[in-house]
């Protein structure tokens, strides 16, 4: 916790019973926006908290790295001001009562989904393009009911369906499956990318608020 934080590069795990990295002043608190700042500009970066992963009680930012939240308790996210997203991956999964995401002056494209209940962990998710390119295999290790992806990979008017269940081959890495293959889950929903945060499913938002817009269409539950 600090009113700044800045991480450039470098490996790091967070094991919290508390938030992972905070930008805060130390006193007070709640939802007031103030003078304080998260940069994330590189490295390697995985949290399992019990409080919050990214907090910011000002301002977030990512450029470049690959950041892997788990926060079954609160939220994987939570900014009370502007998170904007320019680079990098994030996969951030959590309570949906409490859902958060990179907000709409972000470059790069964000996906926030809650879905209809919670799901335990062992839960394979799965993303891929209607042309079969993947932008997310991951396995979690805590329940979760709200998922966040931010890639690269995304990109403007295309279509990506969402796949829970099956198996992953291949070596999990902090749960991503950099390489293998997927198979056997079932496809929950499908997108269409139309605006810099496509946010589907139901938002209950206690700690945040919800991301933009973006076309959402039912899967096989």
């Amino acid at each position: 916790e600090s009113k700044s934080i800045t991480i450039n590069n470098g490996t790091i795990y967070i094991t919290s019973s508390d938030d992972g990295f905070n930008a805060a002043g130390g006193t007070g608190g709640g939802e007031a926006v103030g003078d304080y700042y998260l940069y994330i500009n590189g490295g390697y970066i995985v949290m399992n908290t019990g409080g919050d992963g990214i907090d910011s009680n000002g301002y977030a930012e990512m450029t470049d790295g690959v950041v892997i939240v788990q926060s079954p308790a609160q939220s994987a996210i939570d900014v009370n001001g502007v998170f904007n997203v320019t680079g990098g991956f994030l996969v951030a999964v959590g309570p949906s009562r409490m859902a958060d995401a990179p907000d709409d002056t972000s470059t790069q494209y964000s996906l926030l989904l809650n879905f209809d209940s919670v799901l335990p962990a062992g839960t394979v998710l799965h993303i891929q393009s209607s042309d079969g390119n993947e932008v997310l295999t991951f396995e979690t290790s805590r329940e979760f009911q709200s998922l966040v992806v931010s890639s690269p990979e995304f990109v403007a008017g295309a279509t990506y369906d969402v796949y829970t269940g099956g198996s992953a081959s291949g070596v999990a890495i902090d749960g991503l499956y950099p390489d293998g293959s997927y198979s056997g889950g079932a496809r929950y929903i499908s997108f269409t990318i139309s605006s810099p945060v496509t946010s589907l499913g139901t938002v209950s938002n206690m700690g945040g608020r919800p991301g933009g817009g973006g076309q959402g269409e039912g899967g096989g539950h």
